[in-house]
């Protein structure tokens, strides 16, 4: 995550507001707040464009989006757990007029590229594992068949 625009107070802001319980998430009070948001039913409608991108994705809703009872100026109210998809979704439907919301956008994407180039990496580390595995036994196959007479 070495883009420019990802400023290391992004970073901390957003990974230290980060909950643990088995999973890493975030409550969507404190998200509507670091993206600029004041109103949470103003807030409310952009996660539910987010939640709809979700579906249409065929990504498990409830896994990415949890409903659970908040707490906003002291008072419950009906919130989620966001997990760092949901997180991503909800930037990206969030107002970009919002300078808070450029900044978390540029972190959850830079993010998700590293994710998906450590992952890229892994398959092709793989891929040539199993190259050499099939090497040898065609290899060890070949060496078999020589032994047995057939010639090829």
């Amino acid at each position: 995550m070495s883009d420019s625009t990802v400023n290391k107070e992004t970073v901390a802001l957003f990974e230290g507001s980060a909950q643990e319980n088995g999973q890493t998430w975030w409550e969507a009070v404190w998200l509507m707040s670091a993206l600029g948001y004041k109103d949470f039913k103003t807030f409310l409608s952009v996660i539910n464009e987010a939640i709809g991108s979700c579906m249409r994705l065929g990504v498990p809703v409830q896994e990415t989006f949890q409903q659970i009872t908040g707490t906003l100026d002291g008072a419950p109210v009906n919130s989620y757990k966001l997990n760092r998809f949901g997180c991503y979704l909800v930037a990206m439907h969030a107002d970009i007029k919002k300078e808070e919301v450029l900044k978390i956008r540029a972190y959850l994407a830079a993010f998700a590229a590293a994710v998906a180039e450590r992952q890229f990496a892994d398959k092709s580390r793989r891929r040539g594992e199993w190259r050499e595995k099939l090497k040898d036994g065609e290899m060890l196959m070949s060496g078999v068949a020589f032994a047995a007479g057939v010639k090829g």
